[in-house]
């Protein structure tokens, strides 16, 4: 066993020939070991000029060792030395060439060794190239020595832009940028045709992946945020990644999920403490927005997508709310026009039959952003009105794709009951909330008349709550009402026992028939002569019987509840008085200090409405009066002014804010002294 996996290895080592990786493996290990930073972060002139050498001698070995062997036809060894092993040093995976280019002391010298660095890269490209037999195209040219350009110069833009004041975040975005160029660059140069489309795709994952380590490297240096770096890069792929990695697929995710991601990771950084500063005038969230915007623009002016579209414009609205992602989230969704451009899409989506997502995320945006207006207050009912809103808005997607067929029957359900659920659940807890109360009501009608127009009966069931709701405003407030109510029921029940023994018969025979499904229609009694007469006149006298107790205890609990409601009103109106009492006194132009001498002292003042003054109000007469001295003693009371069936309640308040109630009325005396009642609250 051992020597089948022995010979196996060694014919897998042969077929394969490893050699190459392993020796570009060790000339790295080798040169990093060599080359080590002193204690101030520089390097020794003249081992990086030695290192250099080494370097540019071990690029020409391989290839002459490409040379020989294409002169043997073994095309496959020399792809596999200029792809794997070639193309990493030429982007300079040694970090040799960078560092050469910072040896000088000018910027001429720096200027003049990258020049004379990228000429050796291109030379040694073009040999490479003719030996794996392939001719590039101009553009494909510009991307592969757009990637040593990149890499070469980078750290010297980044010095020269630290010296002239630049903060650590500009560097490290400015390294994104021009990386995120470099990726859209291959992306351009990339055509799935083109004769260099299969050498472009396998050198892509080199090139790029050098160039990144070296911008995070960059980053690292100069105390930056690798966020700054991955930002631009993911905007950049968005476009780039198919177009290089799955050329022959329709991929309309990437380009849309990508950028976005980007956008996103480049505003993270803002959201620390002091934030990320401007980059020529621009922040790393609006660079990022700005290329997620561009991104989306020129994919949807190409395919015309929808979802490109949305991004696009909530790529533009989140860069006109601020300038950092804070700032757009905390301003964006301020003003009625981007919910209602948000809805604007949704019919728009809607009527092109778009992808779901495409067209529900508007939707759901819209009534987020509804919401956050506080069109109705800023409490639960705008809450209330943006789940309205997406239901109808669901309703409108559902029969636009589905129709009235069974498939869309859950979403139907789903959107029915966000309409007439939330507002009712609501209403448990807050049944004073009148316009709420209406538009749960409008919802149940709404549902009620799409019913009718579609035939689906399930959108009437949430209408059966309409009968309920007016049976509940009917219903009795009062022991005594429900006592009535029970009686009259007690009554109608004894006159429905003797129709159902009348039409027993009747109404047996018709179940059995229901039950074998046929249609038999209930038919009416037709008692003759004398019996027919005796039987209405026992109903009369029954319903008779039942309505006369339930209506006289009927008005006798709508009376007492229209005096229940006159005391509470009463009540309010005293502690009222009370508290403009309290302000009279202590005003500026009552130099006395003195209390209010009546009601129309009050009403001048501005403190009471003049209808109050009038001393008369729902049921009850009030009165004010001052002690002696009048600094310092007030009392107002409240007497019913109409005599009704029973005792009726009177009401009393003094200077020191306890009401009092009493069956006898109160006197107004000269020391402002309640006597006699109950006290009800201090």
């Amino acid at each position: 066993m051992s020597t089948l996996l022995a010979r196996a290895a060694i014919r897998n080592f042969v077929t394969y020939n490893p050699l190459f990786l392993f020796s570009a493996l060790l000339l790295l290990g080798g040169a990093w070991l060599v080359n080590p930073p002193r204690l101030d972060g520089g390097r020794d002139r003249l081992l990086v000029l030695q290192l250099f050498g080494a370097v540019q001698g071990y690029e020409l070995l391989l290839l002459g060792a490409a040379w020989v062997l294409a002169r043997r036809g073994l095309a496959r060894d020399v792809r596999n030395i200029v792809v794997l092993v070639l193309a990493p040093f030429l982007m300079d995976i040694s970090c040799t060439n960078a560092l050469m280019a910072e040896q000088t002391s000018t910027w001429p010298g720096h200027l003049l060794t990258v020049a004379g660095v990228l000429a050796l890269v291109s030379a040694k490209a073009t040999v490479a190239s003719r030996l794996v037999g392939v001719r590039f195209r101009p553009l494909a040219w510009a991307a592969l020595l757009g990637g040593p350009v990149v890499v070469y110069a980078g750290p010297l833009v980044m010095s020269l832009l630290a010296h002239h004041g630049f903060a650590p975040a500009d560097l490290t975005l400015a390294s994104g940028v021009a990386l995120g160029a470099l990726v859209l660059l291959w992306g351009l140069a990339h055509a799935p045709d083109a004769p260099d489309a299969q050498p472009l795709r396998a050198l892509a994952p080199v090139v790029l992946g050098v160039a990144t380590w070296h911008a995070l490297g960059t980053a690292w240096s100069h105390a930056g945020r690798f966020l700054l770096i991955a930002g631009p890069l993911l905007i950049a792929l968005g476009p780039a990644l198919p177009r290089l990695a799955w050329p022959a697929a329709r991929d309309v995710h990437t380009p849309l999920f990508l950028p976005a991601l980007g956008a996103l990771l480049c505003g993270l950084p803002g959201l620390e403490p002091g934030g990320v500063e401007p980059t020529l005038g621009l922040t790393a969230w609006q660079v990022g927005l700005v290329g997620a915007a561009s991104v989306h623009a020129l994919t949807f002016a190409r395919r015309g997508s929808f979802a490109h579209l949305l991004g696009l414009l909530v790529a533009l609205d989140l860069l006109a709310a601020g300038s950092t992602l804070a700032g757009s989230l905390s301003h964006v969704g301020r003003g009625p026009a981007e919910p209602l451009a948000l809805l604007a899409l949704f019919a728009y989506g809607l009527a092109r039959k778009a992808h779901p997502v495409a067209t529900l995320v508007p939707l759901v945006a819209a009534s987020i952003l509804t919401a956050r207006l506080g069109l109705l207050g800023g409490d639960l009912r705008d809450g209330g009105l943006a789940v309205h809103l997406l239901a109808v808005g669901g309703l409108c997607w559902t029969h636009r794709v589905h129709g009235t067929s069974p498939a869309g029957a859950p979403f139907r359900f789903v959107a029915c009951s966000l309409l007439w659920l939330p507002a009712h659940v609501y209403l448990l807890k807050n049944p004073g909330a009148l316009e709420v109360a209406w538009g749960a009501r409008g919802a149940l009608v709404a549902l009620l008349a799409l019913a009718l127009v579609t035939g689906l009966r399930g959108y009437a069931v949430p209408a059966l709550l309409l009968p309920l709701e007016a049976l509940r405003r009917a219903a009795p407030e009062t022991t005594s009402g429900w006592g009535a109510l029970g009686i009259g029921l007690a009554f109608a029940s004894v006159t429905a026992g003797v129709v159902v023994s009348l039409r027993r018969e009747a109404i047996l025979a018709w179940l059995e028939a229901r039950a074998r499904g046929e249609d038999l229609d209930l038919p009416a009694p037709a008692p003759e002569g004398r019996l027919a007469r005796g039987v209405g006149a026992a109903l009369a006298v029954l319903l008779v019987m039942a309505a006369v107790p339930a209506v006289a205890m009927s008005v006798d609990d709508a009376a007492e509840r229209r005096r229940a409601h006159q005391e509470v009103v009463a009540i309010g109106r005293l502690k009222l008085l009370a508290t403009a009492q309290s302000i009279f006194r202590e005003r500026d132009e009552n130099h006395g200090r003195a209390y209010a001498r009546s009601l129309q002292d009050l009403a001048t003042a501005g403190l009471v409405d003049a209808a109050l003054a009038t001393s008369e109000r729902d049921g009850y007469r009030f009165r004010v009066t001052v002690g002696d001295p009048a600094e310092f003693l007030w009392m107002a009371t409240a007497t019913p002014v109409e005599a009704g069936p029973g005792p009726r309640r009177h009401f009393a308040i003094n200077q020191l804010g306890v009401l009092n109630m009493a069956l006898q009325p109160f006197e107004h005396t000269a020391d402002c002294q309640v006597r006699g009642g109950y006290v009800l609250s201090k």
